[in-house]
């Protein structure tokens, strides 16, 4: 007997022997006597575990072990109670299994890999799901569905004009003629109301509506007024969901706000949306604001360049009924009530019908 015999004759394990197989590779761990109870695990990543207990090796010679075949690594470790070998193995291997040779002390793990015919199915199969994600990743930011929101309504009116408009029917009169109009001239995008009719709908809900809908833009139609009528103050204006910039900016966001007082249940409901907590809610649907200043940018101009009503730009303020929604969002303040000749033009038909073929559709080609 060799020194050589001699310094492995007193471990468990003597060696690593690796085999290649036709539907995969054979791993022998060489023993001295019968090996205690083995347990292996075979890893998504491509590492397979496996744990002798009782046993022990020469750990630097097991290192030493050349790979081949599907094994392209092999790590030995020592432990007072076991011994830890680790391979790493080629991505093919889909099964590993250890037994005790029945002939010899030796313990064997076969390792399956993929036939030829199972490697182009997972291919296949690989290739259809990067084609899907593709798909849904376009589809994610394809206008497919415009939700509209006709704000007020029910027991809210909102604001009240000089001659008593109401602006829960202007809103939900140029909702639905906008709506129709683009169901008319834009082939395959659904259009989807948070409220068809004269009823009362939550803040809260009308972003949740769309995002149950899958929408892809929101918008929420409003009108504007000042406590002294009538005033000479006009113009329409857009805005983005961000704190308040100016006085005027906020009391707005603070009258349209107000319906929460309606709610049952408002208090515990809307108790956080402080400042602070806005600012949070508006970092959280950073993935939507380039997209929400384009489409305000577009609207604002297309609407000052066809329409006979002031152009006040675009602006930021905190609507409650633009937290949560997950997807490009406005709100557009139509005009003033307060002001004769624009409630006069807000109430009319053909005024509506102006502000939905020469403003807002005009963004997308209608």
């Amino acid at each position: 007997m060799t020194l050589e015999n001699l310094q492995t004759a007193k471990y468990a394990v003597t060696g690593i022997q690796i085999e290649k197989r036709i539907n995969g590779s054979l791993i022998t761990i060489q023993a001295n006597n019968r090996l205690g109870y083995a347990e292996s695990w075979l890893k998504p990543d491509g590492w397979l575990f496996v744990t002798i207990m009782g046993a022990d090796a020469d750990t630097l010679a097991l290192n030493a072990t050349k790979p081949f075949g599907a094994v392209r690594k092999v790590l030995a470790f020592q432990s007072p109670a076991s011994l830890q070998l680790t391979f790493q193995v080629t991505p093919d291997v889909v099964q590993a299994e250890a037994v005790n040779d029945p002939a010899s002390d030796n313990l064997l793990i076969s390792l399956r890999t993929l036939s030829n015919s199972e490697k182009e199915a997972v291919k296949k199969k690989k290739q259809e799901a990067i084609k899907q994600q593709l798909h849904n990743g376009r589809d994610r930011w394809k206008l497919n569905v415009i939700v509209i929101d006709a704000g007020h309504g029910g027991r809210d009116p909102g604001c009240i004009g000089v001659v008593g408009t109401r602006e829960k029917n202007i809103t939900l009169g140029v909702a639905l003629k906008l709506g129709h109009l683009i169901e008319t001239n834009l082939k395959g995008v659904k259009v989807v109301y948070t409220r068809s009719s004269d009823k009362f709908v939550e803040l809260y809900k009308r972003t949740q509506i769309a995002n149950e809908a899958g929408g892809k833009l929101f918008i929420s139609i409003h009108c504007n007024s000042l406590p002294h009528k009538p005033s000479r103050t006009n113009g329409f204006e857009i805005y983005l969901l961000r704190p308040g910039r100016t006085e005027e900016a906020v009391a707005i966001a603070s009258r349209e706000n107000a319906v929460i007082q309606l709610e049952e249940g408002y208090k515990e409901r809307y108790q956080k949306l402080t400042e602070e907590e806005f600012i949070i809610v508006t970092m959280a649907q950073s993935a939507y604001v380039k997209q929400s200043e384009q489409f305000a940018e577009s609207a604002s101009n297309s609407m000052g360049k066809r329409l006979l009503i002031k152009n006040s730009g675009v602006k930021q303020a905190g609507f409650f009924v633009l937290v949560g929604a997950s997807m490009p969002n406005v709100l557009v303040e139509l005009g003033y009530l307060s002001n004769k000749t624009e409630e006069q033009f807000l109430r009319s038909e053909n005024g509506q019908d102006r502000i939905c073929r020469c403003s807002l559709t005009r963004c997308y080609r209608v």
